[in-house]
């Protein structure tokens, strides 16, 4: 399940429930509505696309 920090608005995954938040220790956690999750879903894939590149890159020079 994605969280999000009211406070901070720390964005994570976690399986199961959690009270606080693993940034900034605030007790103002909720479920991510379907934006937040779009958006976390989107800055994930990027990341990933971004590390395989990298990747890529290393062994094209290693």
């Amino acid at each position: 399940m994605i969280y999000v920090c009211e406070k901070c608005h720390f964005t994570f995954e976690r399986v199961g429930s959690i009270e606080q938040c693993p940034d900034c220790g605030k007790m103002s956690i909720r479920q991510a509505n379907e934006e937040e999750v779009n958006k976390d879903l989107q800055i994930k894939d990027e990341f990933r696309k971004t590390n395989l590149l990298f990747v890529d890159q290393r062994k094209e020079h290693g």
